[in-house]
């Protein structure tokens, strides 16, 4: 991600396309960053055409290394059993009727 705000700091706004085609990333790949950037500050999004156009936001570095990762911490659940199975007949022919 730090590739794609520093791709739009140096170069100018840009479109996702535009973004991609500048790092080498995928469209979609690219295009999730540049959201996930702008939920962070980091970019700004205008939405006036049918593309919206990223720009990188004044403080960009600043904003992008206050973005602290938490380590993961999973709850350990206690084992659960599996339900049992019960096979029900549902037709004529299990019950023995023909």
């Amino acid at each position: 991600m730090v590739l794609v705000a520093a791709t739009i700091a140096a170069r100018g706004p840009m479109q996702a396309q535009q973004t991609a085609d500048a790092t080498g990333l995928s469209y979609h790949t690219a295009r999730q960053y540049l959201r996930r950037l702008v939920v962070r500050g980091v970019l700004t999004a205008d939405r006036d055409g049918i593309h919206p156009v990223y720009r990188a936001t004044r403080n960009w570095k600043v904003s992008l290394n206050q973005v602290k990762r938490e380590p993961a911490v999973q709850e350990k659940r206690p084992p659960t059993m599996a339900p049992r199975v019960y096979r029900v007949a549902n037709s004529v022919f299990a019950l023995g009727a023909a």
